[in-house]
């Protein structure tokens, strides 16, 4: 039998129980109502969707979504820069690790339930750079200024 690394392993109070996993669908949310021309109505849309996303990320932790105005080329075009970033060597991919200073970049090192996640990601956000504040402290007032790293292969990462 092969041997895991114990970072992979849940303890057994946290992994899933089999008997409360079977469901009709997982989350389905319809992004519409964030371009809907009525006012009046697009209130309400939002705040039920709002509250849909809400109880999928309480209750299942994923959603898939649809109607979000992103054409399939592009989605494609996405898939295509990432699968060529994830497929270069790990000592590439950590060139642009995220730290402390900078939650953008890539990772291995996520953590679920005190276990380490089997992924990698690539975080990187629309406003470059993206401006919050340094605490949560609701006096503090001082400001963090975040900004994406980009490798140098796949160029076209950056433009999708």
């Amino acid at each position: 039998m092969a041997e895991f690394n114990p970072d992979f392993i849940q303890p057994l109070e946290h992994r899933p129980k089999l008997e409360i996993l079977e469901s009709e669908d997982i989350p389905l949310l319809d992004l519409s109502p964030l371009n809907s021309p009525q006012p009046e109505t697009q209130t309400l849309a939002l705040a039920r969707l709002v509250a849909d996303i809400g109880n999928a990320c309480e209750n299942w932790g994923f959603f898939q979504v649809i109607n979000h105005g992103v054409p399939s080329k592009i989605r494609d075009k996405i898939e295509l820069a990432s699968r060529k970033f994830f497929a270069m060597s790990k000592e590439e991919k950590m060139k642009l690790n995220r730290d402390e200073k900078n939650i953008f970049g890539y990772s291995d090192m996520e953590i679920t339930k005190n276990v380490r996640d089997w992924k990698e990601v690539f975080d990187c956000t629309i406003e470059n750079p993206t401006i919050i504040y340094a605490s949560d402290e609701p006096d503090d007032k001082e400001v963090r200024e975040l900004i994406n790293q980009w490798p140098e292969y796949p160029p076209e990462l950056r433009q999708v």
